[in-house]
């Protein structure tokens, strides 16, 4: 191997280490909570009631605090809204907040009976984040593997849990870094095919 040859496949490596050490990354260790417990739900203003139609539940909007977030300081509430019918939920900020909404689609669900409630769990997809939720989580679009919401046999939530993650992607750096290996690889298979001939 000549040494320009050397020189350029060493550059071109350490602009991939480079680029792969500055390349943004989803933070791993932030949550997104929504929440409300036996001791609040019923002392939020607006806590709704869920409603069964066969085997699908649905509300018009159960009040919750942000725990873990960009609003957890506020003592602002949010509207749950949810149609596992249809498969969408949302939460939407309101009065000083009300311009935060966080749309996503249920990809799964299903209910079971506790000893004095229906348990409610979904998994879903958060497609559309304000700005400051997908700074939060350092993601455009987050995760949820398991929301839980207790209701009373009046249908009324009791206890509501909403975890927000960032969504898995492949980083581009390491994409870019296997990318730039193969093509290495090929370069120099090629190189000694030249040379044989």
């Amino acid at each position: 191997m000549n040494f320009k040859l050397a020189t350029r496949i060493t550059l071109a490596s350490l602009g991939v280490v480079m680029l792969g050490l500055v390349a943004q990354t989803a933070k791993a260790d932030n949550v997104v909570d929504f929440y409300c417990t036996p001791a609040t739900c019923s002392s939020l203003p607006g806590t709704g009631t869920v409603t069964q139609t066969g085997p699908n539940y649905s509300t018009t909007g159960i009040t919750v605090m942000n725990d873990s977030g960009p609003d957890s300081g506020s003592t602002t509430p949010f509207d749950l809204a949810f149609n596992t019918a249809t498969g969408t939920i949302s939460i939407t900020g309101t009065g000083a907040l009300s311009g935060e909404t966080l749309v996503g689609t249920i990809e799964s669900g299903w209910s079971g009976s506790g000893n004095t409630t229906t348990d409610l769990s979904f998994a879903a997809n958060w497609g559309t984040l304000p700005a400051d939720f997908a700074a939060f989580l350092g993601t455009p679009t987050g995760t949820d593997t398991g929301s839980v919401i207790y209701l009373t046999s009046t249908g009324a939530a009791e206890s509501v849990d909403v975890l927000i993650t960032p969504t898995p992607a492949a980083e581009p750096a390491s994409l870019l870094l296997l990318g730039a290996g193969l093509l290495v690889l090929a370069g120099m298979s090629r190189r000694k095919v030249a040379d044989l001939v």
